[in-house]
């Protein structure tokens, strides 16, 4: 036993030093350091895009602001930021990092743009202009041009101003970051697939974990198809590229999507937003800051309800898809009971009742051998075959006639205990979250029973985190360390028709034929899954110097799943999954 100890000390020893080893970094952003500029004269928009290149930077920006601006040369050895604070000098226009590529230009306030040189003679006085990005993907408070962590953040400024209505929306604006809508086969755009530099998940099933972690308000969302949130009431979206281990409670191999909500406000205040647009579109958002026991106990509550009719177009249904009929709530309080200790509250939900994302027919493999099977049996019998003649040529419209279904309950809440300790700081977090979901897609785009699924998921967790952080060293170490306990339990159910009536037919050719069986497509799944997590983590962070830091993290993690299921055919009437028992920690 005392050899095994002593090795398995020694592996952790080792494990610590690597970390520690591959983790070291200056502590200097990605853009830092002069480069060489050479910008001719020249329209706003085509200077930018050369100082982009030479930067390699990217611009985001609304084009009426920069439309009929030109601007002088700007030549010569210096930082990024002062080559852009040169160029936007004089123009009423400020910029912002995002994160350590990508720079938003906005229209500055009135009193940023007094006293400013239209000569652009003095650019360290532009930036400096530039306002600090306080993020908290270490958790702790940051400047996001600080932190050695390639993070992208978006604020409530810049939610508003490139119209963020989604989670999802973020990754037209998030180098590496691929969000696919629907999750799945499911036509249900709740959920959706998430790849960060190339790593997710492609399968909406309850057995699978996120490649990427989806977190609101530090609480751990574990079911991919509900991992898209309507983005009302939020202060603010981070993005995380690479493994969190060691400063989150469940570990995520591709990256962290970290949603923190917009805080009470002292003063009562309200706020009232309405918008109405094409295909129907209706859409109400609003909240109110309250305070409940003056400066003590603040309450904020937003709510938004959208609508919008469908844009595809189904002839031979009912019911397009595309729609939209989505409410969302969001309430905060806010207790500081003393001068050491604050506790927050957090209640959200969201309810969808709608049809399928927006689809339709791009293409049919007529190769497909049992396609051909299907078209030679059953071709004739339903008077056409599944072929070319079921694609439109116009992506709005699609000739399925399946009944679709979208419709979602998500609600859940989180209680935050946070202790000033002086030198210590001890966060609890404690959450629970339930969802259940229904969809019906017609994935053929036809009226014939090639490709229907239906199905329902059901899933609650409790989750558990605990956090100690401090400093050490006079203040050349920050350290945190944490437990995370987490318990889930979730249900499936999966109805696919594929290639509906084939085995009836080859019943009728070959009866009794075991390979008919095989061929029988119709299935019923249902499966029950039950996760145990507990993880010990811990993260430090060694200032050597000024430039110089040291970052190195450790973790510990033990999961148990349990995992129920069986596959039944429906048409065959035997079980192609006999219903079997699997766990495995």
């Amino acid at each position: 036993m005392r050899t095994a100890a002593a090795a398995a000390g020694q592996v952790l020893l080792k494990c610590c030093v690597i970390v520690c080893a591959l983790t070291m970094v200056l502590g200097t952003p990605a853009f830092a350091g002069e480069i060489r500029f050479d910008i001719p004269p020249s329209a706003l928009e085509e200077s930018l895009r050369r100082l982009a290149h030479q930067a390699r930077v990217q611009f985001l920006y609304d084009s009426v602001l920069i439309a009929g601006r030109r601007r002088n040369e700007v030549r010569g050895l210096m930082e990024p930021k002062i080559a852009i604070g040169r160029l936007l000098s004089g123009t009423g226009l400020t910029f912002e990092y995002i994160d350590d590529r990508t720079v938003v230009i906005l229209r500055q306030k009135e009193e940023k743009t007094q006293g400013m040189d239209p000569t652009g003679d003095v650019p360290e006085k532009v930036a400096e202009r530039v306002e600090e990005v306080t993020v908290s993907a270490r958790r702790r408070q940051e400047n996001l041009q600080d932190i050695p962590i390639s993070t992208s953040a978006f604020r409530q400024r810049e939610i508003q101003l490139f119209s963020i209505e989604a989670s999802s929306d973020i990754a037209q604006l998030t180098p590496n970051l691929v969000i696919d809508l629907p999750a799945g086969n499911s036509g249900v755009d709740s959920g959706a697939n998430i790849f960060l530099r190339g790593v997710g998940q492609i399968d909406a099933d309850i057995t699978f974990d996120p490649g990427v972690g989806v977190y609101l308000d530090g609480v751990y969302i574990s079911n991919l198809l509900g991992t898209v949130l309507d983005v009302i009431d939020i202060e603010r979206i981070e993005v995380l590229r690479g493994p969190q281990g060691t400063l989150f409670g469940k570990n995520t191999i591709g990256g962290a999507i970290n949603l923190i909500s917009r805080a009470p406000e002292r003063d009562a205040s309200a706020d009232l937003e309405a918008r109405v647009g094409e295909n129907g579109r209706r859409d109400l958002k609003g909240g109110f800051n309250l305070p409940l026991a003056g400066d003590r106990m603040i309450a904020r509550v937003g709510m938004a309800l959208r609508h919008r009719d469908s844009f595809v177009d189904r002839p031979l249904a009912s019911k397009g898809l595309g729609d939209q009929d989505a409410g969302t709530f969001r309430a905060s309080v806010d207790w500081k009971v003393n001068s050491e200790l604050t506790i927050q509250m957090n209640l959200d939900g969201s309810s969808r009742r709608e049809e399928n994302a927006a689809q339709s027919l791009a293409g049919v493999n007529l190769q497909a051998p049992v396609l051909v099977l299907w078209n030679e049996l059953l071709g004739p019998q339903f008077g056409q075959r599944f072929d070319d003649r079921w694609l439109t040529g116009d992506p709005l419209v699609s000739l399925g006639t399946y009944p679709t279904k979208n419709t979602s309950d998500i609600w859940g809440g989180s209680l935050h205990l946070n202790w000033d300790l002086g030198s210590l700081g001890l966060r609890s977090v404690t959450a629970y979250r339930d969802h259940k979901a229904e969809f019906q897609y017609d994935g053929d785009h036809s009226p014939l029973p090639i490709f229907d699924v239906g199905g329902r998921q059901k899933q609650h967790q409790l989750s558990h985190e605990f956090q100690l952080s401090g400093h050490a060293a006079n203040g050349a170490v920050d350290w945190l360390t944490g437990v995370f306990l987490f318990r889930q339990k979730a249900n499936s159910v999966t109805d696919l028709n594929f290639m509906s009536g084939l085995f009836n037919a080859l019943e009728e050719h070959r009866p009794d034929d075991a390979a008919n069986v095989m061929l029988d497509l119709d299935i019923a799944t249902d499966s029950n899954l039950t996760t145990e997590s507990l993880a010990g983590f811990g993260h430090l962070i060694w200032s050597v110097d000024d430039i110089f830091k040291v970052n190195g993290g450790l973790r510990y993690s033990y999961e148990r799943k349990k995992y129920d299921t069986d596959q039944f055919r429906k048409n065959a009437g035997v079980f192609a999954v006999p219903p079997s028992t699997d766990s495995a920690s």
